[in-house]
């Protein structure tokens, strides 16, 4: 079944992940973004564009010709393009009180795209606002990276979106994409959404059915520039992304970050953490575990101090405790990674 625009959101409120196929940079392409950004009023959202092939001013402009019902509560464009400077530039994004750019490193990989998406979703599921995602595009991610990467990196995203009550929406150009890639993507998504010319066609991920239905996504096996119009409500992560990709290097702090993640705040005496540690690396498949005494001097002399430099703990070396605070845009992101790690 075909539906016009206007008909398009409608179909789609059960679907929290989308594969838009049309024409890249088409008039239907660019209204139907708008449409599901715009799902619930702007200024009653949450909008992440990311952009991995258009400049930030350009995706910017695509809201501004479609969106008729003014800015988004919070908005960012995360411009992922490959081999651009991170060095600041004028912007006419960048002179606007209502959106913030951020720049990736030129030598970024899909990871570091993926966690500065989790982190935005983890900082933002905090607001009263709901958030929607905006991938532009995963054409170009095909042509940068490896396909199962860019599987992994849809998979884990949607997921995360699930969990968050957010919306994703990824861009497909219809006239370079083959039949292979489509069906490797179609199974990914809630929904499939393809502009034929004359209207859109409506279908769920792993059925192209006229009648729109719906499923769950199936669970797979720094720079900032710009002004936010609530520094308080844009990013809560408190270390920069070149740190926290430090910290998640060494497999026994991973195991610590993971561990840490799923507790509240508090306090844990060092010898607690050590047996959970051990008792969780041990039971990940093929990972060499030190003795239980050599984790511990490893986390006393190495580990613990680290996360500590980083602001991610507090480590007592007299009274052999450690305290632990929480940050929800961290934790998403040690959520995502363990995802990639562990499944």
């Amino acid at each position: 079944m075909t539906f016009d625009r206007e008909g398009l959101a409608q179909y789609l409120t059960d679907a929290t992940s989308v594969l838009l196929l049309a024409p890249a940079d088409s008039d239907p392409d660019d209204e139907a973004c708008i449409d599901l950004l715009t799902a619930t009023p702007p200024a009653e959202t949450n909008v992440l564009s990311v952009t991995t092939e258009a400049t930030p001013e350009e995706r910017l402009s695509v809201w501004h010709q479609h969106a008729d019902e003014g800015d988004p509560k919070r908005a960012t464009i995360v411009d992922a393009r490959p081999g651009v400077s991170t060095v600041p530039q004028s912007s006419s994004v960048a002179s606007t009180s209502t959106v913030d750019v951020e720049m990736l490193a030129a030598e970024a990989d899909i990871l570091d795209v993926g966690l500065t998406i989790a982190r935005y979703l983890g900082a933002w599921e905090q607001t009263d606002q709901p958030t929607q995602v905006c991938v532009h595009s995963v054409t170009a991610l095909l042509e940068q990276f490896d396909t199962h990467d860019v599987v992994t990196l849809v998979t884990g995203l949607n997921e995360l979106a699930a969990d968050l009550d957010a919306g994703i929406h990824y861009h497909l150009d219809t006239a370079t994409c083959d039949e292979a890639t489509l069906t490797t993507l179609r199974p990914l998504v809630d929904a499939v959404v393809e502009y034929d010319g004359e209207g859109w066609i409506v279908a769920d991920g792993t059925d192209a059915d006229e009648r729109p239905t719906f499923r769950q996504t199936p669970t797979p096996p720094a720079e900032r520039t710009g002004v936010a119009a609530d520094q308080s409500d844009a990013v809560s992560l408190r270390y920069s992304f070149d740190t926290v990709l430090a910290l998640l290097s060494a497999p026994v702090r991973r195991t610590v970050l993971y561990h840490l993640k799923d507790r509240e705040a508090g306090t844990i005496p060092l010898d607690t953490l050590v047996d959970e540690v051990h008792r969780r690396a041990t039971a990940v498949p093929g990972r060499d575990v030190p003795p239980r005494d050599q984790l511990r001097k490893t986390l006393v002399h190495n580990h613990l101090p680290r996360l500590s430099d980083a602001g991610v703990v507090e480590f007592d070396r007299t009274d052999q405790n450690v305290y632990y605070e929480p940050n929800p845009a961290l934790v998403t992101c040690l959520d995502y990674f363990e995802t990639l790690e562990l499944g």
